[in-house]
């Protein structure tokens, strides 16, 4: 073990010496090689984390593959950082074949971080996939990896054990692989005051660079509202090679809606290499899908029933979706860090009722927002009249489900006069087609008539400046968007009498049913606009069934119907989704 550790200390004497980090970095893997110790891979991992690369390109999955195995043919660990950064395939004969290819590389710090990130508990769950963790297993261990070691347990779960996949893991992987070793698993190896001096010099080495970048990413944090910041800290960021620098800025010109397709291609593909390592602080406090913006993310769903507030990723976070989970958010939502907070989706009835608790939220100063006033809060299951809700103004209330269910309970609530915006998804009926192929006009039995009606009741009663029934839209993180979406606001009567009415597709089902529905004195006014590109005989359709449909109208004086240009859709959200 002497001369492990001498041909290892003689390694990081190299790595203090290399002009570049590049070079540092692969004599401190060569050190950890000689000498499998924990204190000399943190290190290595910290020179990787400063020189990032990209995942291996390509236009298909096979394709990428083909390439990846292409590249690790040769073995050469200046090539690991691409091959490390290219996601894993769910298949596990393909993990078999790439943990074949990375067994041929020298022993590296890096693979067993990569390995050990992979394993998740519940990553290829399947007999193909237990004899791939045997196998990385037992190349971890070879190579000494007493972290690798610390993974296994020393014996099977007890009975009743709570997570009920253990004793299957234990049977089918740990159990094999301590039987394969004979209970002696690699420990830590102890290092001299040499190797140590050592290590410490290289990691003040480092750290110069990484002081550079923190103190750059808390003045992003500090004023998360500002641009300026974040496109410092592009800039810094791509000077060093670093890609985050410029997935920063293609984020920018995304929202300025400038980038080329194969602009938004590279943006995708760089989120899809550093997604989870750009949650930073964020990571088991919230799970992919996740929206970034700016170069950070900053819609984000919740993964942990007890958020620590005090995490600074939280900064840039501007909407939180809690996945319907019964969860207390009152005291998180105090927390300095989690002050640009404002959008709520995703509220179950216990959640709300809890934050009804909430005395007051901090205000946030430059957005303009007064203390207690929501951007947005989104109910996916409705509770009675009865049930306490938040006294707070809101600026758009959305409630998922039945719309007329919806409407009546928005009516009976403590939101009703304090809401701006009502948002109501309407379940539009598709067509079906008979056997033969011809469209059938009849539709499935629907509830649209009714929904035509309550918007004289919300109109009334329920003292919002807007309502908004969107056809069938999309769950978050993908824009609050479906087939067709009408505003109702208010016209010089005071009423809801002024429509505007947006069609995001071609598919303009249920639409005629609902617009029969309205009272006939409802609209005074109407604006009609396309998202879509339609083609003369649609627009002549959709023309013909805003005649038929609005025809009873009598107040209806002012018409504005555009169908012939499509006006540009605002910029999809950035979803990272953890692949």
């Amino acid at each position: 073990m002497t001369s492990a550790l001498d041909d290892a200390r003689h390694e990081l004497e190299r790595a203090r010496a290399a002009p570049s980090l590049e070079e540092a970095l692969l004599a401190i893997c060569r050190a950890w090689a000689r000498c499998p110790s924990a204190r000399i891979a943190a290190l290595a991992l910290r020179y990787a984390r400063a020189q990032p690369a990209e995942a291996v390109a390509g236009p298909t999955q096979k394709a990428r593959e083909a390439r990846w195995h292409e590249l690790a043919a040769a073995a050469d660990p200046a090539d690991l950082p691409t091959l490390l950064a290219t996601p894993w395939t769910k298949r596990p004969a393909d993990a078999i074949a790439r943990l074949e290819k990375l067994g041929r590389f020298p022993p590296d710090p890096r693979i067993v971080h990569a390995l050990l990130e992979l394993d998740t508990g519940q990553r290829f769950l399947s007999a193909a996939g237990n004899r791939f963790w045997v196998l990385a297993f037992e190349q971890l261990l070879a190579w000494g990896s007493a972290e690798a070691a610390a993974r296994i347990p020393k014996g099977p779960p007890p009975p009743g054990d709570p997570m009920p996949f253990a004793a299957s893991r234990f049977a089918n992987i740990f159990g094999p692989v301590l039987a394969s070793w004979g209970g002696r698993l690699p420990v830590e190896p102890t290092l001299d005051a040499a190797t140590e001096r050592l290590l410490a010099s290289l990691a003040e080495r480092i750290r110069g660079g990484e002081a550079e970048v923190e103190q750059l990413l808390s003045a992003v944090w500090s004023d998360a509202a500002a641009e300026g910041p974040r496109l410092v800290l592009a800039d810094a960021l791509t000077e060093a090679g670093d890609p985050r620098g410029e997935f920063v800025a293609l984020q920018f010109a995304h929202e300025r809606g400038e980038l080329t397709l194969g602009e938004s291609e590279r943006m995708a593909r760089l989120l899809a290499a550093g997604g989870r390592r750009w949650l930073g602080d964020l990571d088991g406090q919230v799970a992919p899908p996740a929206v970034f913006r700016r170069g950070f993310p900053a819609e984000v769903r919740l993964s942990t029933r007890t958020p620590d507030p005090e995490r600074r990723g939280w900064s840039t976070v501007e909407a939180l979706d809690t996945g319907g989970l019964a969860l207390a958010l009152s005291g998180f939502l105090q927390g300095a860090r989690v002050r640009h907070v404002r959008r709520l989706l995703g509220l179950s009835v216990p959640t709300l009722v809890e934050l009804a608790k909430t005395v007051a939220l901090p205000p946030i100063g430059r957005e303009g927002r007064g203390e207690g006033e929501w951007a947005l809060l989104e109910l996916t299951s409705l509770a009675g009249p009865d049930v306490p809700t938040p006294k707070f103004r809101v600026d758009t209330l959305r409630v998922r489900g039945d719309t007329e269910s919806a409407a009546r309970w928005f009516l009976g609530s403590s939101l009703r006069g304090r809401t701006t915006r009502l948002q109501l998804d309407v379940a539009a009926p598709p067509p079906f087609v008979v056997p033969q192929g011809r469209l059938v006009v009849e539709r499935p039995p629907s509830r649209l008539p009714r929904v035509g009606a309550l918007v004289g009741d919300v109109d009334a009663k329920g003292g919002v400046e807007a309502l908004e029934l969107v056809a069938s839209p999309e769950a978050w993180p993908a824009r609050w968007a479906g087939a067709w979406r009408l505003t109702f606001t208010r016209d010089a009567r005071g009423r809801l009498g002024a429509l505007a009415i947006v069609l995001e597709s071609d598919d303009t089902s249920g639409l005629e049913v609902l617009l029969r529905g309205l009272p006939d004195t409802q609209l005074s006014a109407l604006s009609v606009r396309t998202e879509k590109r339609l083609s003369p005989a649609a627009r002549e359709t959709v023309a013909e069934l805003l005649e038929r449909a609005l025809a009873s109208q009598r107040n209806l004086v002012a018409r504005d119907v555009a169908l012939a240009h499509a006006v540009p859709r605002p910029p999809a959200p950035v979803i990272y989704d953890g692949a």
